[in-house]
């Protein structure tokens, strides 16, 4: 369970979440050799079976700004604050110079060399180190795999630069799968053993380590994986736990912002935390403006939001969130008209509503994104920033019906075409069952009376009876000849016309089916749509 209790807010059409937990300085906690023992028991941890760890990924503030002014401040102080990646499983030391130490004046490297000379490590020691700093906040971060050389760098109360000692604070910071929590209530007389006694055993499997804030009676709680529990047992009992929440550094000596005042580069600077003016007079009067969200109050109080980070567990839940979520929503295999647009993919359909007038100054050009599950999840109650205008819900209503009208004219003059070859299929069937049916050859009647007239004739003529002889065998062979030749004709070219008949039947049913099947998904295409596009009162 999470132990961070979020409060959801909508702040000009954005979603904002607000981590409750405790506001605390790295002052109160950071003090000998930081989180030691919580560094060699979630190795332990790692050895005995791999943790699921979460990847890391850069520092940064998710939380919405209420202005641009405070959006491009924290933006810049927050990316100057960021660190090149290091690897996961190395101890890192964070190395705060003091005494007006800074880093970039001197050189990094010069630095880099003192912190050598004073953890006593040696050059081939240190061939597996990696010192890198941090200009915004000046301060030096170690990482190191040797749990020797990190004990030797978490150990280090000054360094020398030019003949000059500058003292300095080092401390480990927790390994970089767990999450810190706060708890409050503790006995002021417990000391640290006692405390991580209590804390840190079986019934608390998930503390890999605890530490007393200052002199307070709330302790800091890493533990393991990327989510805190809502309690915590001190002993026999019960505490409620908080997620600790990181804030941007603001200098109470020189008045920027990104470094705090132990470790600020200009210490003989005093400046104003309320209106910024360079080494005031006690009792000068100003108006307070604060540079993280430019409120009426001082830089960095604690009634100011902006000054807290969003941590990255909760920043990455969410994202998990926004994925399982889109991928609810998966893209539909319908076939769109011109361009998509939002209102096209709305799940309520509303036949009987009534749209209602939009205001002629919020003028909004059709949106082409889809609006799903996932906005209206944020609480934004921005559905109707997601729709397109009333004017382009008829313009797109209009296209639908004039492309229906479309296919619809088209499908009439199909059925048409589909009639006439019918009607010309049917034509040519009965002809040809005419023609099948007259005589292909001359009856032996006909024949007979051909013969008798043609031997009237002769007679009459008075020709001889040799000579007549010899002219009616050659003209009935002829005959015969003829009458085998068209009869031959005939039967092909009747065979021909049949085949050609049936392959236009085929087509003509296959074009039929067609334009069926064509036109019954198109009448419930169409439906569909004007069913989606009906108006959608804005609540």
């Amino acid at each position: 369970m999470e132990a961070s209790a979020r409060t959801t807010v909508i702040v000009d059409n954005e979603m904002r979440v607000q981590v409750q937990g405790e506001e605390i300085t790295p002052e109160e906690y950071h003090n000998e050799a930081g989180w030691t023992l919580a560094g060699e028991r979630m190795s332990r941890l790692r050895r005995r079976a791999p943790a699921n760890g979460m990847p890391d990924g850069s520092g940064g503030s998710q939380a919405s700004p209420k202005s641009k002014f405070n959006k491009n401040v924290r933006a810049s102080v927050i990316k100057a604050a960021r660190m090149p990646a290091m690897p996961l499983e190395e101890s890192k030391i964070v190395v705060r110079p003091r005494g007006g130490l800074d880093i970039v004046k001197t050189g990094t490297t010069t630095v880099a060399t003192a912190i050598l000379a004073a953890a006593k490590i040696t050059s081939e020691e240190s061939a597996a180190d990696t010192i890198c700093p941090n200009t915004q906040q000046n301060i030096m971060v170690v990482s190191t795999p040797n749990e020797n050389n990190a004990a030797r760098y978490a150990t280090i109360h000054e360094i020398s630069i030019q003949g000059k000692l500058y003292e300095v604070s080092a401390y480990r910071t927790a390994p970089h799968d767990t999450v810190k929590g706060v708890i409050k209530g503790i006995p002021t007389d417990a000391n640290a053993e006692e405390l991580d006694r209590n804390i840190v055993n079986e019934r608390n499997p998930l503390a890999v380590g605890a530490k007393r804030i200052g002199s307070t009676t709330s302790a800091i709680v890493v533990f393991q994986g990327p989510k805190v529990p809502n309690f915590v047992r001190y002993g026999v009992t019960l505490i409620p736990c908080h997620l600790y929440r990181k804030q941007i550094d603001v200098c109470h000596q020189c008045g920027r912002v990104g470094h705090r005042k132990d470790v600020c580069p200009t210490p003989t600077i005093k400046t104003c935390l309320a209106c910024g003016l360079a080494n005031p007079k006690e009792d000068h009067s100003c108006t307070p403006k604060c540079k993280l969200c430019g409120g009426e109050h001082s830089t960095g109080d604690r009634t100011c939001k902006a000054k807290y980070k969003m941590p990255y567990v909760v920043r990455k839940r969410q994202w998990v969130r926004r994925q399982a979520e889109l991928q609810l929503l998966p893209e539909s295999d319908f076939p769109l008209l011109d361009k998509p647009s939002a209102v096209q993919k709305s799940r309520t359909p509303s036949k009987n509503r009534a749209p209602k007038s939009r205001d002629s100054s919020k003028k909004r050009s059709p949106s082409h994104e889809r609006v799903g599950w996932v906005d209206a999840a944020k609480g934004n109650n921005t559905r109707s920033a997601q729709k397109i205008t009333e004017a382009a819900k008829k313009d797109d209503m209009n296209k639908v019906r004039e492309a229906n009208e479309t296919l619809r004219q088209e499908n009439a003059a199909l059925r048409t075409t589909i009639n006439n070859l019918s009607r010309e299929i049917a034509e040519i069937r009965k002809l040809l069952l005419c023609n099948n049916e007259s005589p292909q050859r001359p009856t032996p009647s006909s024949r007979e009376t051909e013969e008798t007239s043609t031997k009237n004739q002769e007679a009459a003529v008075e020709e001889p009876a040799q000579k007549k002889r010899a002219i009616e065998a050659p003209r009935k062979q002829k005959e015969n000849d003829r009458n085998d030749n068209l009869e031959a004709k005939f039967e092909a070219r009747f065979t021909k016309l049949e085949e050609l008949l049936t392959a236009n039947i085929a087509a003509v049913t296959a074009m039929k089916q067609t334009v069926d099947n064509y036109q019954a998904e198109n009448i419930n295409r169409f439906a569909y749509i004007e069913r989606t596009l009906q108006p959608i009162d804005e609540d």
